[in-house]
């Protein structure tokens, strides 16, 4: 909706006393200060005929361009998640030229199309994304969060590539008591070993970067006390 205000200007004891809007898409309006909604985006010559009391009248033209309205959503649309799990947000919008992500935790703001975020406290959380276009037109989306106060999660496989996107291998949940996280080339070497979840593995060796491919893992910890053992294969995406 474009909302239009009169500014026009008469030689006193005079008045205006008619106001004809062509909107430049056939629809017309006689208010002051019309509103109006475009059906269709484009460029369309607004025009504004004023007449007054004496008969005296005048016309005005203004050129505006209108564009395609902005619909925000993303995934995951909520759901039920760990503290220290990773949540990866994937934003639905077609057009945005700027992102607003609220976490709902007094966390630090994100700009990313696409970010990932983790939750120190269990709890309920309102993730919002507020999506904008080159034209200035925004929308805003809300979805519910339920984190769990511990549990855990192993992925299947991570992509070290920079993007801000599942860069790093580690296991996610907890809290943890212990934590011993320790994984394995193709060889049975022993290539990174971390005692904190904080400390993930990031696909290199000493900083080199490690080949595409399958990797084993063992950890060993536990959670309110109870000891958790796991083992498995990590894939390495590059």
């Amino acid at each position: 909706m474009v909302n239009f205000k009169d500014t026009s200007k008469v030689i006193l004891p005079d008045s205006i006393s008619s106001y004809n809007w062509n909107f430049g898409d056939g629809a017309t309006s006689v208010v002051t200060n019309p509103s109006h909604t475009y059906s269709t985006s484009g460029t369309y010559t607004v025009l504004l005929q004023v007449q007054t009391n004496n008969g005296c009248k005048d016309t005005a033209t203004k050129i505006i361009i209108t564009g395609q309205p902005i619909v925000a959503d993303y995934t995951p649309a909520g759901g039920s998640y760990n503290v220290h799990q990773d949540i990866d947000f994937t934003s639905q919008v077609t057009g945005a030229s700027t992102y607003n992500w609220n976490f709902g935790d007094n966390s630090t703001a994100s700009t990313l199309p696409n970010p990932s975020h983790g939750y120190n406290l269990a709890g309920t959380y309102t993730v919002t994304l507020v999506a904008t276009n080159s034209m200035g037109c925004s929308d805003t989306v809300r979805h519910t969060f339920e984190v769990n106060p511990s549990g855990h999660n192993v992925p299947t496989g991570f992509t070290p590539n920079g993007d801000g996107l599942n860069d790093y291998f580690y296991i996610m949940g907890g809290p943890f008591d212990q934590y011993d996280l320790r994984v394995f080339n193709e060889w049975g070497q022993q290539i990174f070993m971390s005692n904190s979840q904080n400390d993930k593995w990031d696909g290199t060796i000493n900083g080199t970067k490690q080949p595409e491919g399958t990797y084993m893992y063992i950890f060993n910890g536990s959670i309110d006390g109870k000891s958790l053992k796991l083992s498995g294969e990590i894939n390495l995406i590059q």
